[in-house]
């Protein structure tokens, strides 16, 4: 595995951790309210590292259009994921926690189905042609800190 490959599906582990707290917190709104902010403070990092950097460089790479192939699924993906994300905040703020957790489940699936994507295809192709160095840096840009991978 190499190095985009192995952070991002660490990073998608580490998402996956921070929306468990989300799903499985079914009685208590101000917990779920602090892990629903936790989980969409480093989705919003997640995303924006692929769709500023990782998916227009593998575009690039490839020859292909920004507005075609996988990477555009992939954000077509990500706005549908934000939508989901924005009606599972909508039930929380309103206070109703079944409401909240009926779209955090919707969203499960699609994130789910997302990840999937990205690991069979463009996280492996990723990893032929992004050197260490300039892997480090752009993580350093989004994240504001070189992290361990």
């Amino acid at each position: 595995m190499g190095i985009i490959s192995e952070f991002m599906n660490d990073d998608h582990s580490y998402i996956d951790e921070l929306w468990a707290k989300v799903l499985n917190e079914k009685s208590d709104l101000d917990l779920l309210s602090e892990y629903l902010r936790n989980f969409k403070e480093h989705l919003l990092l997640h995303m924006k590292l692929e769709d500023d950097y990782l998916f227009p460089r593998l575009n690039s790479y490839l020859g292909i259009d920004i507005n075609s192939g996988l990477t555009a699924m992939a954000k077509r993906d990500h706005l549908i994921i934000l939508k989901l994300l924005t009606f599972t905040e909508e039930a929380e703020k309103a206070r109703d926690i079944k409401k909240a957790i009926l779209t955090g489940r919707h969203l499960d699936r699609a994130l789910k189905k997302h990840r999937e994507r990205e690991q069979m295809i463009q996280y492996p192709v990723s990893d032929v042609f992004i050197e260490r160095d300039e892997w480090e840096i752009m993580l350093i840009k989004i994240y504001g800190k070189k992290l361990e991978y």
